[in-house]
């Protein structure tokens, strides 16, 4: 039986891997023809980190004000140029997330 793995990259973008090669999507279907579960874009992966975030953003003309914010609260956050929050990791954005006072619907275990 063959080993396989999809990884994806920050983007989504799905890197196929059948026993310890990288290999085409073409190939990896012929392997394995079932599709995978996930669909990149619709939620988000565990090992996507950094993440961006447009609900933690602000306004271009507002990122100093809220990069020092966070960094007064110790939290401290960089922001993309378009002001989306560019989140760490999974402590990052818990800890993040209650400097804001947001709260996850969907998140798991020790999420905000």
């Amino acid at each position: 039986m063959a080993t396989i793995k999809v990884t994806y990259d920050r983007d989504g973008k799905p890197t196929y891997t059948v026993d310890g090669k990288v290999v085409s999507k073409r190939e990896f279907d012929r392997v394995v023809p079932s599709k995978p579960i996930a669909v990149p874009g619709k939620a988000h992966l565990p090992d996507a980190w950094p993440m961006i975030s447009e609900a933690m953003g602000v306004q271009p003309d507002q990122i100093a004000e809220a990069a020092e914010h966070a960094r007064a609260g110790g939290v401290p956050t960089d922001f993309t140029p378009d002001g989306r929050a560019i989140i760490r990791d999974r402590g990052h954005r818990r800890e993040l997330m209650k400097l804001y006072r947001y709260h996850d619907n969907h998140g798991g275990y020790s999420d905000g």
